[in-house]
């Protein structure tokens, strides 16, 4: 690869990552105590992950390949598609009162 694909994917690895932390940290300023914990500490790891991606490409001038930046952007695409289950607030069924109703209807789930 030339130095043009190097610094394509450089700025597309920033971006994403950058737009990735704040889809992530968006939903978690949404969350409340009431919020699932698996779900708040899915989005605390996703948010510190683009963190650490930005950081290694601006304090240590990580070059991303094709595979890291194909899963940044993976990433990013499903945190933009499930954006409108988050658009009045978090889903009902990442909240404790759901997931307990859920676990005593069925048992795989207790």
């Amino acid at each position: 690869m030339g130095e043009g694909t190097n610094w394509m994917f450089l700025v597309a690895y920033f971006l994403g990552s950058a737009a990735t932390f704040w889809t992530a940290f968006c939903r978690l300023a949404m969350t409340t105590h009431a919020t699932l914990v698996r779900v708040r500490l899915l989005l605390w790891s996703i948010s510190a992950f683009a963190l650490v991606s930005i950081g290694t490409t601006v304090i240590f001038g990580y070059l991303p390949g094709w595979f890291h930046l194909a899963l940044i952007l993976t990433i990013l695409a499903f945190q933009i598609r499930t954006a409108r289950l988050w658009f009045y607030g978090v889903p009902h069924f990442y909240r404790k009162s759901a997931a307990k109703n859920r676990a005593d209807r069925c048992f795989l789930l207790r």
